[in-house]
Order: C-alpha cells, then structure tokens, then sequence
C-alpha cells in the first residue's frame, strides 16, 4: 500500500507535492521543522539548532505540566535532528552536542519530568549522537576533557550516561585513561567529590573488563551492605572477562534463600552453563524453570537446549499438571492457548469462574479472544462478562465503551452457546446487569444506541 501511495504521489508532479507539503505543514510544527531541515543548508540547519536552542533557553516564563512534558521531549529531540543534518563534521557535531548536554538544566527547569521523557532525550538520542561524532575525534585525550567538563556540572543526572556507555566511543586504553582521572577525583578532600566521582569508578572498571578491580571497588564502596546482587554483578564482570570459574564461584557463595537476588543468580546461572558446555545441568535448571512457571519463554528457552521436537511432550505434561491446580492463574491458562490446547482451556476457564477478575484486562482480553475464535463461546462470555462487571463496578464512564463493545459480543456468542450448564444464560444476565446497574444512564444511553 506504501508503494502504491508513493507512486500516487510522484505522479502529482512537484508543484503539487510542494503545495501538499506547505499545507501539512501549517498544521504540524513537526512536519514543519522536517520541511524546513530538508531545504535547508548544513550551516543552515546549524543555524535553525542555535536559534531554537537559545529560543528555549531565553523563555523564563515558560513551564510545561507534566502532560505535557513527552511533547516537549519531542521538541528537544527536533534539535538533535538540527544537529544531525546540519553538521558538517564529527568536530562540529560534537561541540553542538555538548552544547545541548549543557543545557539540561535549563531544560529540566521548565519541566515536570516525572515521567523521564526528557530525561531520556539525554539517556539515548543525544548519547547515540555524543557517540556517533565521538568515535571519529582522533585526539582522545581531548575528547576524555570533554568527557570530564560534563560529567563535573551532572546537578539532574542525565549526563551520567556518558559514564555507563563510555565503551561505545571509547577504546580500551582510552577508559584506562579515563578511570586515572576519575580516580584522582575521587581522592579529593571533599566528601561529596570523593562521593560523586567514586561511584562512576566501578562502572568504568566493568567496560575496561578488568574483573578484579571492579570486585575490589565494589566490595570497598558496599563494606558490611555486601549482599547477593552485588556478588552476582560481580560474578557478570567475571563471566563477561572469560573467567567462568570465578563466576561459578562468586554466586555459589549466594544462599539459595536469597530471593532479592534470585532471579539474576539464576540468568547468570545459566549463561555459565551454557559458556562452559554443561548442557546436562543447563537442561535440569530449565525443565526447573518451566515447570514452576509455564510460558511461552520458559517453555522456548527449554527447546532451545533440547530441541523442538520436545515441544510436544513438554506442553502436554503442563497441560496435565494445570489440569489438577485448584487456583486459577492468568498465565497458565495463556499457556494453554499458546499450547492450543483449547478444550483444554475453556475446561480451566469453567472450573475456575469464580476467580476470574475483569480488573486484569490485559491478560483476560487475549484469553477470551482465543476463546472466541477457537469457537469456545461459553468460555469467551464468562470473560467477557468479568470484563463488563469490572467496567461497571468501577464506574469510570470513560471506559463505558468497552463494556458496549463487551455486551455487544456476549449477544453474539449466546447464540452459539448450546449448554449453559450452571450458568445463568444470556438473557437472565442481562437482566441481572440491568437490575444491579440501572442508575447508569451514560451507560445504557450507549446501549440503546
């Protein structure tokens, strides 16, 4: 269809096509700038990013409410945009970088950033570009300086993350370098430079590999708050150095009672398995996995080890076991679906009515789509009517439509429906919802309509 319009559109001609352009782009102050940047000059467009950024940064009086702020990230991200067609160099390119890191806290002054939406400009557009233009300065140790004049004025933190992902504009002896100026920073004589530049130490250490240091840093900063999620950060230093021995080690030394550090234990687990070839012990701790929770990863991260042919005999030994479970749980039953074991399911779904919440929607909906397209109309209306029950319960009108869409498809599949069992049936629900909801008007209004 793209293909199609485009064709459409190269057949207007050029004067058409301009005129289209000028009148969207009235309406939109981002297609607009788009516009503006394609006919524009680089040192045009150079230009456009200093006049816009000096324009922002003048504007005292301007402060954007948090509903707001994702519109205003969009705004900033249109200056890296400038920056990006306009430079003419990685020199140039970086200075106007540098220019926008410098004036985050103009930036975030005039925001409710409670979100992160700006923040996040910093954390990956503008670091992307940092380091598309870093990696082309041939004088490293200017680029450390620039670096370090940054990282000494970080009163929001969002210049942090030159830090964090200094290994993707910096090679191996320029983080050597890099960690000795950190270093020296650290040992000032005031406690909150020792503070602000100490911690950025262990995470330099990590990306120069050098598994050790970044051990003894930790375990200094931490003291006696050493606990099992730091050994395995440690652990993960040693894994990604090569040494799987020590790795293995470090999170042996981790209680299986730890439940903060549990999960990550258990990841880095298996990537030293997996490293080392010990595909015996890889597959017990999988078949573990999966067995104290069925899902299409568990059950995927499995066949990858074992192979797909186990597929069949791995999901039908689920679909037994949840057979037997008392409980209802949401995730088992998608698991059922995934399997496509859906008598199965709707037999779940049945047995366990009682529980089922319509305040999960999100993991409801798909189950009762499943349903209802795999001609489980029973199982689809009980659902769907914990789904209507729930949007009238709270009654938050703005949700009204949902459950109009919900009442619409429980009349459809009732007549599909050929044994209620126990339940009460279409019509005698419906009378029930009209009876227990009828000060309701803006609900029903949508009905009747």
């Amino acid at each position: 269809m793209s293909q199609s319009i485009k064709q459409k559109l190269v057949a207007l001609g050029a004067d058409a096509l301009a005129d289209l352009f000028i009148e969207v782009a009235s309406d939109s102050e981002s297609v607009q700038n788009k516009v503006q940047r394609a006919v524009s000059s680089r040192t045009q467009n150079v230009s456009l990013f200093q006049q816009k950024l000096k324009s922002i940064i003048s504007d005292n009086r301007r402060f954007i409410p948090w509903k707001y702020s994702a519109s205003f990230a969009d705004e900033l991200r249109d200056l890296l945009h400038d920056i990006k067609e306009g430079a003419s160099d990685h020199h140039q390119g970086l200075r106007l970088v540098v220019e926008f890191f410098k004036a985050d806290e103009h930036f975030l002054n005039m925001v409710d950033d409670s979100s992160g939406h700006v923040g996040d400009v910093f954390r990956f557009e503008a670091l992307k570009l940092f380091a598309e233009y870093a990696k082309g300065i041939g004088d490293r140790n200017n680029l450390i300086e620039i670096v370090i004049e940054l990282l000494e004025k970080d009163d929001y933190g969002v210049r942090d993350c030159l830090i964090d992902e200094a290994h993707k504009f910096l090679e191996k002896s320029d983080l050597e370098r890099l960690f000795e100026i950190v270093q020296k920073r650290s040992s000032g004589t005031r406690q909150d430079q020792r503070d602000s530049w100490g911690w950025k130490l262990p995470e330099i250490a990590r990306q120069m590999a050098n598994a050790p240091l970044f051990e003894e840093l930790t375990r200094k900063r931490a003291g006696d708050r050493i606990n099992g999620k730091l050994i395995v950060d440690i652990a993960s230093v040693y894994f990604e150095s090569g040494d799987l021995s020590k790795a293995q080690a470090l999170i042996d030394e981790i209680s299986n009672e730890d439940s903060f550090a549990a999960f990550d234990k258990k990841e880095l687990q298996k990537k030293i398995l997996k490293a080392s070839g010990r595909t015996q012990e890889l597959t017990s701790l999988l078949i573990d996995q999966f067995n104290q929770h069925y899902s299409k990863h568990t059950l995927n991260e499995l066949l990858e080890v074992v192979g797909v042919a186990e597929r069949q005999k791995h999901c039908l030994a689920a679909i037994e076991k949840i057979a037997k479970r008392t409980t209802w749980n949401s995730s088992d039953a998608e698991f059922l679906v995934y399997c496509e074991a859906f008598d199965e399911t709707e037999k779940y779904i049945i047995v366990h009515q009682g529980s089922l919440d319509g305040d999960f929607y999100s993991s409801l909906l798909p189950i009762a789509v499943a349903m209802e397209e795999n001609n489980k109309p029973l199982a689809a209306s009980l659902i769907y009517r914990s789904l209507l029950d729930s949007i009238l319960a709270r009654a938050i009108s703005k949700y009204y439509h949902h459950g109009v869409n919900y009442l619409e498809k429980l009349e459809v599949l009732s007549r599909k429906v050929i044994d209620w069992s126990n339940f009460a049936s279409h019509q005698t629900y419906f009378e029930g919802l009209k009876k227990t909801h009828a000060r309701k008007s803006s609900f029903w209004s949508r009905v009747n309509d």
